[in-house]
């Protein structure tokens, strides 16, 4: 919608996005720890004061994990991107456990979404199902 704003942050080697409404940023991380929660309070004041000034919640979201030593950082970020436009992330503290999660299987499908050849609505069809596919809870 047009009250939020997704932000690909780079932190140490590590993409993860940042998830903006007008009370909240989110931060959804598919490899916790890189960022630490000093530096995503930092990020959100910086991005909050260049933005509008408004003080907003910083939340942390529960969101399936990318296999240790993989590179698949970038993937999550986009996946994430379009599982939290659908509404799909709740906060950390709300009970989800993280799973981890390959993004692999999937790849083709956003490159057909990139090339046009299928729709954001398939896309997300696409991922839900791998989703469910691991056991993951939304």
């Amino acid at each position: 919608t047009s009250d939020t704003l997704l932000i690909p942050l780079w932190v140490r080697h590590h993409w993860l996005l940042c998830y903006l409404t007008p009370d909240n940023i989110d931060f959804i991380d598919s490899a916790e720890g890189v960022i630490k929660h000093n530096e995503m309070n930092d990020v959100a004041a910086f991005i909050s004061s260049e933005l509008d000034g408004k003080t907003r919640k910083v939340r942390i979201i529960a969101t399936p994990q990318q296999p240790r030593s993989s590179n698949e950082c970038g993937l999550h970020v986009t996946i994430n991107a379009v599982i939290a436009t659908h509404g799909y992330f709740v906060p950390k503290n709300a009970g989800h456990t993280h799973r981890t999660i390959s993004y692999d299987p999937i790849l083709p499908s956003v490159e057909l979404f990139v090339e046009r050849e299928i729709s954001m609505t398939q896309l997300a069809k696409k991922i839900i199902s791998q989703m469910v596919t691991n056991n993951i809870a939304l």
